[in-house]
């Protein structure tokens, strides 16, 4: 019995790096330096750059925008899907299993170009023909965008939605065309070997707590 739960939890986190963790802001409970309680906490780019450079400690930190309830429609084809913007390390967090083509990489996020890589859920509604759809146009929200690879992985974990569900896009994209500025809404980060994730989960909690000024 203890292996079979063993097998089944390995299988549910198949593809996520081992010691990783996650840091989602919420609302404050209490109020603090003149601010009121409940405030909504917005993480921005800028405190990514700062985890990264001052939290030696993790290996990866990546920020994730994330996109509820949208449709990506192909030709006269749609179906429900969730869009997440994320950067070209965001793939030694949650690896993906390409069928055809590519992950998201550094060039797109530098340009922020307008491309996605579709989950096995969404390529399989909108290309029920199979094929490489690599280069066709789906559209997302109203907004094109170019596929440049088809993810097949897939996880019980659900991080911003199922993989399989997800239309992942550069996370400069994003948040240019969505109006989302340099607001990111969780970070994902991998500790480097020998450190517990616990440590460096707190570590950033404690810097992100400072830079906005949470008891």
């Amino acid at each position: 019995g203890g292996d079979g739960i063993q097998r089944m939890l390995v299988k549910n986190f198949e593809g996520f790096a081992t010691n990783s963790g996650f840091i989602i802001p919420s609302e404050t409970a209490e109020p603090y330096m003149g601010f009121r309680s409940g405030r909504r906490i917005r993480f921005t780019q800028e405190d990514l750059d700062v985890l990264r450079e001052n939290v030696p400690e993790a290996k990866v930190v990546s920020g994730v925008v994330a996109m509820w309830a949208n449709s990506a429609v192909y030709e006269d084809r749609s179906t429900d899907c969730n869009a997440k913007g994320v950067s070209a390390e965001y793939s030694r967090i949650e690896a993906p299993a390409m069928k055809y083509g590519r992950y998201i990489n550094s060039v797109d996020v530098e340009q922020d170009r307008r491309v996605c890589v579709i989950g096995k859920k969404i390529y399989e509604a909108l290309f029920p023909d199979g094929g490489d759809p690599c280069g066709s146009f789906i559209k997302v929200s109203g907004i094109y965008f170019q596929v440049v690879g088809v993810d097949v992985h897939s996880s019980a974990v659900s991080i911003n939605g199922r993989s399989e569900e997800a239309v992942t896009i550069p996370i400069s994209t994003i948040q240019k065309i969505f109006s989302r500025g340099n607001t990111v809404d969780f970070f994902a980060i991998v500790a480097q070997p020998g450190v517990k994730i616990k440590e460096v989960i707190e570590k950033s909690t404690a810097i992100l707590e400072t830079r906005h000024y949470i008891k």
